[in-house]
């Protein structure tokens, strides 16, 4: 932690949360969160998932245990997706769940492709905010 990596006031948020303040999570609210946006989401074992900004991987981890469910996490970041990977692999869903380096606003996937597209803390990252919603239902199904 400390200043030498990102002087504050040229830092973006997760840069200054990681660097300033010691959180290199966003995850308000913890795994409790990531369960009610499943549940209400209404996550099955036949759900196809998109986690955007997966960070570390684990709330899709979590999802792909707890629902049996394939998930694909996305991340801007490389090194948060070599994390998650390795966290996969660790806990034994490494052929579950898949973790790649993309952004957001023009997210890699073709139109239709998940059932369910979810992500928790991330829209306060990104600064075209409306262009990351239209993403998000671009690749997600109707209904």
């Amino acid at each position: 932690m400390g200043s030498a990596a990102c002087p504050v006031e040229e830092c973006d948020i997760f840069d200054f949360m990681a660097y300033h303040v010691g959180m290199t999570v966003l995850h308000p609210g913890g795994l409790w969160a990531t369960e009610k946006l499943a549940e209400a989401c209404q996550i099955s074992s036949r759900s196809r998932v998109l986690d955007i900004a997966c960070g570390k991987g684990t709330s899709a981890i979590y999802l792909a245990k707890r629902y049996q469910c394939p998930i694909t996490g996305l991340d801007i970041d490389e090194r948060l997706v070599e994390q998650a990977n390795k966290l996969a692999q660790r806990q034994k869903v490494s052929q579950q769940v898949r973790f790649q380096v993309g952004d957001a606003l023009n997210l890699p996937f073709p139109a239709d492709a998940f059932d369910v597209t979810l992500s928790q803390a991330f829209l306060i990252l990104v600064p075209d905010k409306k262009q990351a919603i239209r993403e998000a239902i671009r690749v997600t199904k109707p209904g």
